[in-house]
């Protein structure tokens, strides 16, 4: 998602628990409602982040707050998610999808090469500086994988 041609946007509503949490931080905006929460399961259920979720948290929210949710599988609500940087935007359920579409509407309102150079500006950041990094995640999996 983070590497395609089209700018994601998560509109949260329910739960994220685990792989959902880490498709959250593949997506370049993130908007939750007020009843949403959010939980980094893995460790409680024996393994790791595969997709990459675990680098991409620490880039988002830094190197504690992340060691934190992805160590102890703490559930969040969407205000706490907000504080530490993890959502963009906490709307009530009504206005969820609303103010996911005035978003859209107001991307898609720009000349389309600009919108393209943007997220290649963004892809580019995310090459030289993190997604090395996010093998890691995918190599410690499979090594736990084959031990258990």
């Amino acid at each position: 998602m983070e590497n395609g041609q089209y700018f994601v946007i998560a509109a949260v509503n329910g739960q994220a628990l685990g792989g959902g949490c880490e498709i959250l931080t593949a997506c370049h905006y993130r908007i939750a409602t007020e009843n949403v929460t959010f939980s980094f399961r893995q460790a409680a259920n024996g393994v790791i982040t595969e997709w990459g979720g675990g680098v991409r948290l620490i880039q988002q929210i830094g190197r504690s707050c992340a060691m934190e949710l992805l160590l102890t599988s703490r559930t969040l609500t969407a205000a706490e998610t907000y504080q530490i940087g993890l959502v963009e935007q906490v709307v009530p359920a009504e206005q969820l999808m609303t103010t996911a579409m005035k978003l859209v509407q107001q991307i898609t309102s720009n000349p389309a090469p600009v919108i393209q150079a943007f997220l290649q500006l963004f892809q580019t950041y995310l090459i030289e500086n993190f997604i090395p990094d996010f093998a890691v995640d995918r190599i410690i999996f499979m090594i736990n994988s084959r031990s258990q």
